[in-house]
């Protein structure tokens, strides 16, 4: 499983504009301009900062990574998947003979008595 940890990270990244860190999701809109010169969008911005974003461009990857000084390892991380939990089979049980109804067994009666 692939986790995004800007959010803890980036605060610890003092910067010359932010020498307290870049905390906050506008600061960080601020310091990481996209390669073009554009701004990130702010739906990018929210889903990577909350850890959110389930598929991430090498833009915005790059953009996060010049401009925090940093590396994709440091706000990205790789842990093994958790096992599923193990669902408990069910054995299906025998099924019962039937019994005949009544009046099939007075008709096989009378045919073993004849």
């Amino acid at each position: 499983m692939i986790r995004i940890i800007l959010k803890e990270f980036a605060p610890t990244v003092k910067t010359e504009r932010w020498p307290n860190g870049v905390d906050t999701m506008y600061k960080l809109h601020l310091q990481c301009p996209m390669p073009d010169g554009q701004p990130m969008s702010r739906s990018v911005i929210n889903q990577v900062w909350n850890g959110e974003m389930k598929k991430i461009g090498l833009g915005t990857m790059e953009a996060i990574c010049l401009g925090l000084n940093c590396k994709i390892s440091d706000w990205i991380i790789v842990e093994p998947d958790k096992p599923a939990p193990v669902k408990p089979t069910l054995v299906a049980a025998k099924p019962r003979p039937r019994k005949a109804s009544n009046a099939k067994a007075k008709k096989v009666s009378k045919k073993a008595s004849r």
